[in-house]
């Protein structure tokens, strides 16, 4: 498999503190959502950077919304198996409430084998401004050089990063699908979930990692939409446990909020960016889900509703 070396020789979590690794982790651990988010903040930030054949702004429209999603799986499900909806598609449901399926990985049977491919609108197509590219090596003050080169190293290593976790993605696919045969021909009444540390082992990297590169991303298949922890386990809180985690996560974002730039609002993947500095690792999907779940509106609504002196 074809794992970045760099991500893949980590060992330690000590090592998993390097500066030089903490984007292509950062990135990693981006669900499809959060990446088309943060590469649009970067299109807005980074002039060196631009789409490739687009109009400028990035737009998911989901193929499926979540109610739609549940019905394509159920009737999938009855017809293959006759029976009714199991475990996993409740926590399938808990975990993608108030949001549309947008998955990372779609898993396709093609003359009789099963193929992994990243989601295509999923996965944004950047590339440096050749105009930018050029500037580099003109005659310009040392400011403006200086300006230029930091860009341009930035805009590589986001394209980078990008290209590594869509490997990582892939490869851990590869994985699922080759353990997950059963459920992949037949049905879900055959989904086994497998040790983290298990699969982390056969992929040769560090259970961290592992557990970044699945984290609040899908997977669609035949049988319809799937969050990726529920082909691998790595142990449960109680459900009391659980909740104390909630409720201390909603009270940081609700914090988080409160200390803001009323006109200038942050958006859910900078809220995210705060928790991750702090050590909480969730998902985007799960900030807007928390978010919403307090009664707050979401970044843009926000700053219409102080304009208008409403909130």
């Amino acid at each position: 498999m074809n794992l970045n070396p760099e991500i893949r020789s980590v060992r330690s979590y000590k090592q998993l503190q390097n500066p030089r690794l903490k984007k292509a982790l950062d990135i990693l651990e981006m669900n499809a959502q959060d990446l088309l988010e943060y590469v649009q903040e970067q299109l807005e930030t980074n002039p060196v950077l631009e789409l490739v054949d687009s109009d400028g702004d990035l737009e998911f429209e989901s193929p499926c919304p979540q109610g739609e999603a549940e019905e394509e799986a159920d009737a999938s499900d009855m017809e293959a198996s006759g029976e009714k909806e199991n475990d996993g598609i409740e926590e399938m449901r808990d975990f993608i409430i108030h949001n549309y399926v947008i998955p990372d990985l779609v898993i396709r049977k093609i003359k009789n084998k099963f193929e992994v491919f990243l989601y295509d609108e999923a996965v944004p197509n950047i590339r440096i401004n050749s105009f930018y590219k050029s500037m580099a090596c003109e005659d310009m003050g040392e400011e403006a050089k200086e300006f230029i080169r930091e860009k341009l190293e930035s805009a590589k290593s986001l394209i980078k990063h990008i290209e590594e976790r869509g490997s990582i993605l892939r490869d851990v696919g590869e994985y699922i699908v080759n353990s997950q045969r059963d459920f992949f021909e037949r049905g879900k009444k055959y989904l086994r979930k497998i040790s983290i540390k298990e699969a982390a082992k056969d992929l040769n990297i560090h259970r961290s990692i592992l557990t970044r590169a699945v984290n609040g991303k899908h997977i669609q298949c035949i049988w319809g939409y799937f969050a990726m922890e529920q082909f691998l386990s790595c142990g449960k809180l109680s459900n009391d446990d659980t909740k104390s985690v909630r409720r201390n996560i909603k009270n940081m974002i609700q914090e988080i909020i409160k200390s803001e730039n009323r006109m200038n609002p942050m958006s859910d993947v900078k809220i995210l960016s705060v928790l991750r500095e702090k050590g909480i690792n969730i998902s985007r999907s799960a900030v807007s889900k928390y978010r919403n779940e307090m009664g707050i509106a979401a970044s843009n609504k926000r700053k219409q509703m102080r304009s208008n002196n409403n909130y």
